[in-house]
């Protein structure tokens, strides 16, 4: 079985990558905005390796990304970016 969080998101987007993970509702009128395992897993990875070529990393500790958005899927992607890359995610 899986070990991590991004372990688990991993082997659900192998799994089952079209099956929504996420819906945010985003306005009164009933529209929303979906995530996939699949897309999750694909903006994760992707986000988390830019995040790795725009730092130097200190091997004496790990370093640390402030998020910077509202709650929805560009927080989801910019947390999960965080974990693929080991970084401390520090949401504000």
């Amino acid at each position: 079985p899986p070990g991590t969080i991004v372990d688990i998101l991993k082997y659900r987007a192998g799994e089952s990558p079209n099956k929504i993970l996420y819906r945010f509702i985003l306005d009164e009128e009933g529209h929303v905005e979906e995530l996939t395992y699949a897309q999750l897993e694909q903006n994760a990875a992707t986000l988390g390796a830019e995040l790795l070529a725009r730092i130097s990393i200190d091997s004496s500790t790990r370093p640390r990304a402030v998020i910077l958005c509202k709650p929805g899927i560009p927080y989801l992607n910019a947390f999960f970016s965080c974990l693929y890359a080991n970084i401390i995610a520090v949401p504000l």
